[in-house]
């Protein structure tokens, strides 16, 4: 995640993370396995520059296995630039 305008909201009003090393480090730091429920929706812009990926998930803790799954909704935006597709946003919300 080389950019550094990428951010990554997460589930609590606080969690608000940008720049895209930040982004990496706060993911491996929660320490979650993510399993997709309820399959994926995907599309692209009409420009086909910009694409959403977006799917409900099950959050495992990876020290805690055996721990009851947290359900969460994921969303994420990516850009392709110079050929490239690079994530820009990334948001996980709490889905009770």
């Amino acid at each position: 995640m080389a950019r550094k305008d990428v951010v990554l909201y997460g589930s609590e009003l606080s969690e608000r993370t940008v720049g895209g090393d930040n982004v990496k480090a706060k993911l491996a730091a929660w320490k979650l396995a993510f399993k997709v429920r309820d399959g994926i929706q995907a599309g692209l812009t009409a420009s086909k520059t910009v694409a959403w990926v977006a799917a409900n998930v099950d959050a495992t803790s990876l020290k805690n296995p055996k721990d009851k799954p947290t359900p969460y909704r994921a969303l994420f935006l990516y850009e392709k630039t110079a050929g490239t597709w690079q994530i820009v946003h990334a948001h996980f919300s709490f889905v009770p």
